[in-house]
């Protein structure tokens, strides 16, 4: 059966038009198989507004999806659980930790709303939001990853993040996951942030499925990457022979450009307003 896919970019860091707004933070709104899932949430409440301008009907979802627990992919969950209550959220069980960032010797809580915390246990002890530590199946062909292993030698832990106030414990932020959806050419790939690393990502994705990787989409957390790092990525995503490449969000400037000129005419540019339809 053929399956085509729909990905309406609400919240990213860059916009398509002066009617849109952007911010720090990640928001998608996937149509796939007659099923709607809103992947991510930003950092405010702005992807209801975006989704006005781009007559997306969020009471629509059937679920929300999380990518990790940072307040750039929660931001609008509370409300968007108010208006649509029987959404199942997935999201790993670590994005319910406290995280706090320290550079610079300044210390910010970075993690979800204390408010959206609150929430998403009742929600866990309800058997209505799902923990997803391990792959798990949200609806025939979407998949999410649940843990990344680390196995590459050069995509090493930042530093900068912390499970305390005070900056002691290290968070390795194992709640980064990412989303699989099946198409007939293929695996598309959707992240969050790929805190875990873009090639971890990946290389897990081929272990947890049979089908090639035909196009990855979203952030993949490389702004303060080091110029050695963006070109190893390059040259190890030159392997997968990947037909569209779509960085956003924390992707960064520099290695977006590395990317562009890499894949040139499988790159996509997509800001705030842009619609993806696929299969390519």
């Amino acid at each position: 059966m053929k399956r085509d896919i729909s990905i309406t970019v609400l919240v990213t860091n860059t916009v398509f038009g002066p009617k849109f707004k952007a911010e720090h933070g990640l928001s998608l709104w996937i149509e796939y198989g007659g099923k709607r899932i809103l992947f991510d949430t930003g950092q405010s409440n702005l992807l209801f507004s975006n989704a006005g301008l781009l007559d997306v009907d969020l009471t629509k979802a059937d679920a929300v999806i999380l990518s990790h627990g940072h307040y750039d992919h929660t931001g609008g969950l509370n409300r968007f659980l108010k208006i649509v209550p029987d959404a199942r959220v997935y999201l790993h069980p670590k994005a319910l930790d406290r995280k706090f960032s320290q550079k610079d010797g300044r210390i910010r809580e970075i993690g979800m709303q204390s408010s959206t915390r609150h929430t998403l246990l009742e929600r866990v002890r309800e058997k209505t939001a799902v923990e997803t530590e391990r792959p798990t199946v949200v609806f025939p062909g979407v998949t999410v990853t649940g843990q990344i292993p680390r196995i590459s030698e050069f995509e090493h832990y930042s530093g900068d993040f912390y499970l305390d106030r005070p900056c002691r414990t290290e968070d390795s932020l194992m709640d980064d996951q990412a989303m699989v959806l099946d198409l007939d050419n293929g695996a598309v790939v959707v992240l969050g942030c790929c805190h875990a690393g873009i090639i971890n990502t990946l290389q897990y994705i081929r272990t947890i499925t049979s089908k090639r990787i035909s196009a990855v989409i979203g952030g993949m957390h490389l702004s303060n990457a080091s110029e050695s790092r963006v070109k190893k990525t390059v040259s190890f995503l030159n392997d997968f022979n990947i037909e569209m490449m779509a960085p956003m969000h924390c992707t960064g400037f520099s290695a977006s450009v590395a990317l562009k000129n890499a894949f040139r005419s499988e790159f996509v540019e997509c800001p705030v307003g842009y619609r993806l339809h696929l299969p390519l």
